[in-house]
């Protein structure tokens, strides 16, 4: 039976005990199949921490370019040029920009 995959916010506790109800009769030392899922879990944990680095946030967030403010989504940069005129404003601040979630 395969290895499982570590769900997120899981407990060490509970998946290995989830781990060796899988894999625990495959192995003849159950030393062995705990030191496999213990492994597992610390690959897992790892995997998805960095997964939650890489993922671009939701929330459009707003950045200041120069003396301008620009509006963005993901954390880039953005050239102002490519921008809409109504957001390529001088006098444009934070507060004045109504962002919703799509």
């Amino acid at each position: 039976m395969p290895i499982p995959k570590v769900k997120p916010r899981e407990e060490q506790d509970a998946y290995v005990s989830r781990c060796m109800g899988a894999i625990g009769s495959e192995y003849d030392d159950n030393k062995q199949a705990v030191a496999v899922c213990m492994d597992s879990y610390r690959r897992g944990k790892k995997d998805l921490e960095d997964e939650a680095k890489a993922k671009p946030t939701d929330s459009p967030v707003v950045q200041r370019s120069g003396d301008q403010v620009v509006a963005g989504q993901y954390r880039e940069d953005l050239n102002p040029e490519d921008l809409p005129p109504h957001l390529r404003r001088r006098d444009l601040r934070p507060d004045d920009l109504e962002l919703k979630q799509p």
